[in-house]
């Protein structure tokens, strides 16, 4: 594996997925129950959602802020740990929830571009976003129940 600045892409992952064990959100690989499993429990990925849906209401909550660069500040971050949260979820093998990953993409654009004084409808960015990922699946090669060739 490539490196960089002396430390290569495996101690990166480990040193995540130890700080994932120490919060909770996953068990340790040492585990002797963990170990042979191929499926991540149920738990995890509740717990994951929950996050997810904490961090919705925090943005609820950053959105009745007064507007300005607190309000902007919030939205860009927590647009930001939505995304996190979903590079977490594939690192620990639990499928990547896309909605999050679009309300992520949207509070992230939004927020990042009221900090730089250019005013984005989050309402209209998200459905665009909506609209593309939505557009991009139905033309994939194959179907996501059945993995076979469209014909």
């Amino acid at each position: 594996m490539g490196s960089h600045a002396g430390r290569t892409v495996d101690h990166d992952a480990d040193w995540i997925r130890r700080c994932l064990e120490w919060f909770g959100l996953t068990t340790s690989r040492h585990d002797p129950e963990a170990a042979g499993t191929s499926r991540r429990p149920a738990a995890l990925e509740d717990r994951l959602d929950s996050i997810g849906w904490g961090l919705l209401f925090l943005f609820v909550a950053a959105l009745a802020l007064p507007s300005g660069t607190a309000e902007y500040a919030s939205v860009a971050v927590l647009g930001g740990l939505f995304l996190l949260l979903n590079v977490g979820r594939i690192l620990l093998g639990v499928r990547a929830s896309w909605l999050s990953v679009i309300i992520g993409s949207s509070m992230l654009i939004g927020g990042v571009s009221a900090l730089a004084g250019t005013k984005v409808d989050l309402f209209a960015l998200f459905f665009l976003l909506v609209g593309l990922v939505t557009i991009a699946a139905a033309l994939r090669p194959w179907r996501t129940t059945d993995r076979e060739p469209l014909r």
